[in-house]
């Protein structure tokens, strides 16, 4: 079935999940002395793949972690337990409680999904049956215990709490109990290799108000996280603490945001008159390099214990805390269901129950829409209250089947909070099982990290870019040694022409390594070269699958300019699809030479020219607010000499003839989209 064709925010139609690549519809493929620079999606293919997903025959997960991949970030799994020290439990025949002044090494890597070059690992643990008050430390095996908590209880109490941890000797870490016996669950979720985008350190205590004033009710510390503990004075976006209150005199909750900022509606750990709680905190670094730490009612001292770090620019993006669930007054976007819209229960979550919690508004960007396929994982804290009943809650990706693992541990009357990185599933949706009883459930998001390039090097420079891959086929026999400087030429060649003063008179942001462009290699044996251009509307058989499951799937913050060994049979040379602006290396319009300078890339129909026509389409050229607007040729103007014109046209090419389309045009079309506003553009 084949419909309209529409252009929508990435200048063609954003696919839901990634979902339902269409070929050019009937009567739109050019003749073949009219080359096409541009194809587009099918909406109806596009409808009815949303219906497809429903019923889950095209759900899309990462692929499997090797030692070696080099993903970079974290890298979310789903929740998987890695010891018990309860008596009964399959698996773990053996291993018993742990004793008073007593540690315990678990390995880590090589299991639950955590390859064997992992650096650090994202935890839950959770303490239960203790005998008497304590508390749990966890640090790197073969380094000296540090003087902190991760977990603090009194006797009887079940205490869960998300733990970053570096790994030790061996790939593993230790845990130490103090005082009384105490049953521990561990419960993998995540893992960050030692990349430069997550640096765990040496836990270090880095604010303890218990020798002075404690913190007065309805008022707020500032406290520096940076030049710290380990953590560097500059270049540091976010600090992961374990955050402590401990002898408050009121039921009371605390809030953590940076320094500066205004006081989000969120909370960051919940406590009970006299009670000590812990919980991890993704804390965003605000002025100065410090954060603020609020507490609602009566008062508290407070322990900050600093585990690690997330530079600048690195595969994570801190969030101003957002509250995207509550139950108490229906706040937020969740309930039943799996794809299209969520029908909302009231009340609280029952016995047995999992509810879907949609974060997708949240993560919508004024330049950028993230598509389901672009978020890797979520960070958020989550609160249960008001339970009716001893439970856990689990949270997890929607869509996947529910993991032998818990999230947080509640008895009745309790406030508990917990941190947790959740791999992102359907549409950006988790789900949120109540084990029994009934409770209402808090959930704020803190952050979220994004796919990442199995094989890019991190960026040396923060910033919106442009990330090139060069992409062949089982039966290739290019050399990408020959290829790749043929790439970057032309590459250089058409941001060269955006640059010149005629044109735009600023440079495309494209990521380099040691000023060079960098060009990340794949060779897919599962492709022909025929089958890498030449996809049909079964996304299951499409080269962008496999794409976004290596983690070229990021549009927060990075697009994909695709090179692909190829001729597409139907006389496209180019696509802006997803995040994705494919070249198609062998057509009509050209070939990749390196041949190709700067002043003729405009001169006359080219791969290069191609190239610049679909990544304008992925920075949201043309709307159809645009004075010259051709609506028989969604996402185009109707000028032949104008760069974003259907097909090759007429000659030479021209960046947004008069300004009133689509770059710089802001005075005459001061509402419609303007590109020249993008991030992915040099400033002016």
């Amino acid at each position: 079935m084949r419909g309209r064709w529409r252009m929508g925010l990435l200048g063609t139609a954003i696919v839901a999940a990634g979902l339902a690549m269409a070929p050019v519809g009937p009567g739109s493929r050019a003749a073949a002395d009219e080359p096409r620079i541009i194809g587009h999606l099918d909406e109806d293919a596009f409808g009815e793949a949303q219906a497809r997903l429903a019923d889950g025959r095209y759900a899309l997960s990462p692929s499997a972690v090797t030692a070696g991949t080099q993903f970079a970030g974290f890298n979310p799994v789903s929740p998987d337990r890695i010891l018990e020290t309860r008596p009964g439990y399959p698996g773990f025949a053996g291993v018993t409680a742990l004793g008073p002044d007593a540690a315990i090494d678990l390995q880590v890597s090589g299991r639950a999904g955590v390859p064997a070059d992992a650096g650090s690992v994202v935890l839950n643990v959770t303490v239960t049956g203790p005998t008497a008050g304590g508390y749990l430390t966890v640090w790197p095996t073969g380094t000296a215990r540090p003087g902190t908590s991760n977990l603090n209880m009194a006797p009887g109490q079940t205490v869960p709490n998300a733990v970053v941890v570096k790994l030790g000797t061996a790939g593993k870490v230790s845990i130490y109990n103090n005082a009384g016996q105490s049953d521990v669950l561990v419960d993998v979720v995540g893992w960050a290799r030692t990349d430069g985008h997550f640096v765990g350190v040496n836990p270090s205590r880095v604010l303890d108000t218990r020798a002075g004033a404690p913190v007065g009710a309805g008022a707020a510390i500032d406290v520096t996280v940076t030049g710290v503990g380990g953590v560097p004075a500059t270049g540091v976006a976010t600090v992961v603490l374990n955050i402590t209150a401990t002898q408050p005199t009121s039921n009371s909750y605390l809030t953590v945001w940076p320094a500066g900022s205004g006081q989000p509606n969120a909370s960051s750990l919940n406590m009970t008159e006299g009670q000590t709680v812990p919980n991890l905190v993704y804390a965003t670094v605000g002025a100065a390099g410090k954060i603020s730490i609020f507490n609602e009612r009566g008062t508290t001292r407070l322990l900050a214990d600093v585990v690690g770090y997330i530079p600048t620019g690195a595969a994570y993006v801190p969030l101003n805390p957002v509250r995207v669930m509550d139950t108490r007054s229906g706040l937020g976007n969740y309930g039943v269901g799996s794809s299209g819209p969520l029908q909302k229960p009231s009340g609280r979550l029952g016995a047995a129950q999992a509810w879907n919690v949609d974060v997708s508004a949240v993560l919508a960007d004024r330049y950028i829409q993230l598509t389901p396929s672009t978020v890797q994982a979520l960070v958020f804290n989550v609160t249960a209250l008001d339970a009716t009943a001893t439970s856990f809650l689990t949270l997890y990706p929607a869509g996947e089947a529910r993991p032998n693992a818990s999230s947080v541990n509640m008895n009745p009357g309790q406030v508990v909070a917990n941190a947790a990185l959740v791999k992102a599933g359907f549409f950006n949706r988790v789900s949120v099982y109540n084990h029994q009883g009934a409770t209402n459930v808090i959930i704020d998001i803190v952050g979220y990290v994004p796919r990442q390039n199995a094989t890019d090097t991190p960026d040396a420079v923060a910033g919106s870019k442009y990330h090139v891959v060069y992409v062949q086929g089982s039966d290739s026999t290019a050399d990408p040694n020959t290829v790749i400087p043929q790439i970057r030429t032309e590459v250089e060649a058409l941001d060269g022409w955006f640059a010149q003063p005629t044109q735009a008179g600023r440079h495309l942001n494209i990521d380099r390594v040691g000023g060079q462009i960098e060009v990340s290699t794949i060779r897919y044996s599962r492709f022909t070269r025929d089958q890498l251009v030449n996809w049909d509307d079964d996304f299951t058989r499409s080269v962008f699958t496999q794409l976004i499951e290596d983690g070229y799937g990021s549009t927060f913050g990075r697009l994909w300019l695709v090179y692909f060994d190829g001729n597409r049979t139907d006389g496209v040379c180019g696509i802006a699809s997803l995040q994705f602006t494919t070249v198609f290396m062998q057509n009509n319009c050209g070939t990749v030479t390196g041949s190709i300078n700067e002043f003729a890339v405009g001169a006359s129909a080219n791969t290069a020219q191609v190239a610049l026509h679909e990544m304008l389409h992925g920075l949201g050229a043309v709307a159809t607010c645009a004075g010259r607007y051709d609506p028989a040729h969604n996402g185009h103007v109707s000028d032949p000499s104008d760069l974003m014109y259907w097909n090759t046209g007429g000659q030479p090419k021209q960046l947004d003839i008069g300004r009133n389309d689509y770059f710089d045009s802001f005075d005459d079309n001061p509402n419609c989209t303007d590109i020249a506003r993008s991030p992915f553009l040099a400033a002016p």
